[in-house]
C-alpha cells in the first residue's frame, strides 16, 4: 500500500504524468476501503500546502468514483463524512478552493446516483451504460464484464441491450467523424464480442444490421468519402458477421477471426500484384555484401526474415551486421501490399495449430503472403536478396566506433535453429567459417550483455508470457546471439532519430517505479521450489497489471532501461518496422526536406494511431482462440 500511496503522492507533485489506474483497481479488489482512505490521505496532505494542486486533486476524486461504481461494498457512509468535512475545511477558502468544491460536490451526487442506480429495476442495464459511458475507463469496463460476462444482455426499458446500446454509440461516432469516441467505443465492441459474445435474437439482428447498413450508406455516399472512412467501413462490415453468425457455436479460428476484423486469406489483388512487381526495384543503388551470414531461427521457421554476420578486425575490434529482409526494396511504400500489412499490423501466433490451404497446419497468421514471405523475401542460402543492413564496429569494451544503416543485397552462408546452434557451440560445427562467425558473435554478445541490462521483471514476463507477435527469444545459449545484436539495432536507429529530431515510431514503455519495485518484491520471494508450473502462473498475473508496450512519437523503454527504442528488423513480420525503414529511406539515405519531414511526421502519426488501436483487438482474438481451444479439448 506504501508503494502506491507514494506513486499517488509523487503524481499529485507533477513527478509521475499518470496515475496507475490498474495498481489502484488490483489493491481495491483486496480491500476498497483502505484503497478509500489512502485517496483521501493524499488529498488531505496535498490541501496543506501553500499551493495545492487542484487538477490533481480532483482527479484523484474521479478515482474514487470509479471505485463506488465497480464496488457495490464500499463504505458510501463513510465516504460522505470524509466529503462533508473537507466541504468544512475548505468552506472559508471557497472562492480559491472552488473547484476542488465543486469535485467534492460532483462526488457526493455521484454516490446518490449510484445508489439509485442500484436500487431501481432494471439493474444490470443502466449499471453497464454507466460503468461505459460515465466512467469510460476500459480497465473498469473489461473488469466488469469478465465479472458479469451477462452485462452484455442486459436490457432497458424498451428490450434495447447492453450490446446495441454500445454499437450505436459506436455508429453514431463513425457518422459524426469523432475520432476518441471511435476509437472507445470500438475497443469496448472488441472487448464485448471478446467474452463468448451477446445472444442476440432474430429480431433484434435485424434491427441491429439496417443501423449498421444505414451508417455505412451515409459515410460511404462517394469514392472520397468511401476512401476516407475505409477503416471505419471495414469495421463495420466485420461487426455485420459477427452479428449474424451470433448464436452460432463457433470454436473454430475463421469464425472467431471475423469477430476481430482480422483477415485469414488475402485478397485476390494482392496476389495480382505479386505477380506484377515482385521484382527487385529498378535504380536503387544497393551494396553487395560479402559477409559470412548465418540466420537463427526457431524450429521448422519457414520466414526466414534476419541474419547476422560477425568478424575481428585487425584492429582488435568487432564488426557486427544484422541484416534484415527488405519489403521496401520490392514495393514502394504506397503500394496495395504495404497497406495490407498495415491493416494487418502484425504476423499472429495462436497456441494451436489450425489448418489452411495455403500452407497446410500453421500456428500463424501471417501479416504477408507466403508466396512473397518464403518463396521471395526469406535469406535463405545461395540466393542473392536486398536488405538493410546494420552495421557496428565495436571495441572489446563496448564502445560504438562506427555504425551504417545500409542499402545491401545479401547471400546468407547457412539457414539454423536455436537448437542446432547451441549444439554448433558445444560441439563446433564442420564449417570453419560458421565457427569463427559464432566464435565472434559470442564475443560480441558478452560485451553487449555488459552494456544493456533489460529490467528482470520485463524479461521475466517476456520469458513467460506468450506473446501474440513474439516467439519468446530468451537471453540464454544461442538465443542471446540474436537478442543482443536485435536490441543494440532497435536502440541505436532509434537514437539516429532522436538525436536529429526527425519524426519515428519509438517503441515506449512507462511504469510506475513504486509499483514496480512491489512487484519484483514479489517475484523475488517466490522460489523454483513452488514449481515453474507455479513460476509462470506469478507472470502471467503480473503480466495483466504491468503495463504494456506501445507506439509513440517520443518516449523511453522502461523495460529495456533505454532512453530510444524501436522495432526496425523483421519487416516480414512487423508493420511498424516497414514505416521505421521508411523512415530511413527519407532521413537517412537522404537529406529530407521540410515537406518531406511534414508529410512523414503525419504519416508516423497515422500509422502509430492505426497499429496500437489494432493491437487490443488481436490480443482479445488470441485469448479466445486459447480459450475455444482449451475448453475443447
Amino acid at each position: 500500500m506504501k508503494s502506491i500511496e507514494s506513486s499517488l503522492t509523487d503524481f499529485v507533485k507533477g513527478e509521475n504524468k499518470t496515475i496507475n489506474q490498474r495498481a489502484i483497481y488490483e489493491y481495491a479488489r483486496k480491500d476498497v476501503n483502505e484503497m478509500i482512505n489512502v485517496l483521501f490521505y493524499v488529498i488531505n496532505v496535498e490541501l496543506d500546502k501553500e499551493n495545492a494542486s487542484l487538477s490533481s486533486i480532483n482527479r484523484l476524486l474521479r478515482e474514487i468514483k470509479n471505485l463506488v461504481v465497480y464496488f457495490p461494498d464500499i463504505d458510501k457512509k463513510l465516504i460522505e463524512k470524509r466529503i462533508q468535512r473537507l466541504k468544512e475545511r475548505i468552506s472559508s477558502t471557497k472562492d480559491t478552493m472552488q473547484e476542488v468544491y465543486y469535485g467534492l460536490e460532483d462526488l457526493r451526487i455521484h454516490i446518490d446516483q449510484t445508489e439509485d442506480l442500484l436500487e431501481h429495476e432494471p439493474k444490470p442495464y443502466d449499471f453497464a451504460l454507466f460503468l461505459i459511458d460515465t466512467v469510460k475507463d476500459i480497465t473498469y469496463v473489461d473488469a466488469a464484464f469478465q465479472k458479469m460476462p451477462s452485462l452484455m444482455n442486459a436490457k432497458n426499458q424498451n428490450n434495447e441491450s447492453t450490446f446495441q446500446s454500445i454499437m450505436n454509440r459506436y455508429v453514431e461516432s463513425v457518422k459524426k467523424d469523432s475520432e476518441d469516441d471511435m476509437k472507445y467505443y470500438g475497443e469496448v465492441l472488441s472487448l464485448a464480442l471478446s467474452y463468448r459474445g451477446p445472444h442476440i435474437s432474430d429480431s433484434e439482428k435485424k434491427i441491429l444490421l439496417q443501423t449498421i447498413y444505414a451508417a455505412m450508406d451515409k459515410i460511404g455516399t462517394n469514392k472520397k468519402s468511401l476512401k476516407k472512412h475505409k477503416e471505419q467501413i471495414e469495421w463495420l462490415r466485420s461487426l455485420v458477421e459477427s452479428i449474424k453468425s451470433s448464436g452460432e457455436k463457433i470454436v473454430d479460428l475463421e469464425g472467431m477471426a471475423k469477430k476481430y476484423n482480422i483477415s485469414l486469406s488475402f485478397p485476390e489483388s494482392i496476389y495480382e500484384s505479386l505477380h506484377l512487381e515482385k521484382k527487385e526495384k529498378v535504380g536503387e543503388m544497393r551494396q553487395s555484401l560479402y559477409e559470412d551470414i548465418i540466420t537463427i531461427d526457431q524450429e521448422g521457421a519457414s520466414v526466414i526474415d534476419d541474419g547476422v554476420s560477425c568478424r575481428r578486425l585487425k584492429n582488435g575490434n568487432y564488426l557486427l551486421g544484422f541484416h534484415s529482409s527488405s519489403l521496401l526494396a520490392y514495393y514502394t511504400y504506397d503500394s496495395p501490399i504495404v497497406e495490407e500489412a498495415f491493416q494487418r499490423t502484425k504476423s499472429i501466433h495462436v497456441s494451436k495449430k489450425f489448418k489452411t490451404g495455403e500452407t497446410g497446419f500453421t500456428r500463424t497468421i501471417p501479416m504477408l503472403p507466403p508466396e512473397f514471405a518464403v518463396n521471395v523475401a526469406s535469406l535463405y542460402p545461395g540466393r542473392e536478396r536486398p536488405a538493410r543492413s546494420y552495421f557496428f564496429e565495436i571495441s572489446p569494451e563496448g564502445e560504438i566506433v562506427k555504425e551504417g544503416f545500409l542499402r545491401t543485397n545479401v547471400q546468407s552462408l547457412k539457414t539454423t535453429s536455436f537448437s542446432e546452434v547451441d549444439r554448433f557451440l558445444k560441439d563446433g560445427s564442420d564449417n570453419a567459417r560458421i565457427d569463427s562467425l559464432l566464435e565472434n558473435l559470442q564475443a560480441v554478445t558478452e560485451i553487449l550483455s555488459k552494456v544493456y541490462h533489460p529490467s528482470e521483471l520485463y524479461q521475466g514476463i517476456k520469458d513467460n508470457v506468450e506473446d501474440s507477435a513474439d516467439l519468446r527469444v530468451k537471453k540464454v545459449g544461442a538465443q542471446r546471439l540474436v537478442y543482443y545484436p536485435a536490441l543494440l539495432v532497435g536502440n541505436r536507429v532509434a537514437e539516429f532519430f532522436a538525436e536529429n529530431g526527425y519524426p519515428f515510431p519509438y517503441r515506449v514503455l512507462e511504469v510506475n517505479e513504486e509499483n514496480v519495485l512491489s512487484l519484483q518484491s514479489m517475484v523475488n520471494s517466490l522460489t523454483r521450489t513452488y514449481g515453474n508450473d507455479q513460476y509462470e502462473k506469478l507472470f502471467q498475473l503480473i503480466s495483466d497489471i504491468y503495463p504494456k508496450g506501445r507506439y509513440a512519437m517520443s518516449g523511453s523503454h522502461a523495460g529495456l532501461n533505454l532512453e530510444h527504442y524501436c522495432h526496425c528488423t523483421s519487416e516480414l513480420w512487423k508493420a511498424i518496422a516497414i514505416l521505421s525503414e521508411h523512415a530511413l529511406e527519407v532521413c537517412y539515405d537522404s537529406n529530407p526536406s521540410d515537406q518531406e519531414l511534414k508529410d512523414l511526421e503525419e504519416e508516423v502519426e497515422r500509422r502509430i494511431n492505426q497499429v496500437n488501436s489494432k493491437q487490443n483487438s488481436i490480443d482479445w482474438f488470441v485469448k479466445e482462440y486459447k480459450n475455444a481451444y482449451q475448453k475443447k479439448k
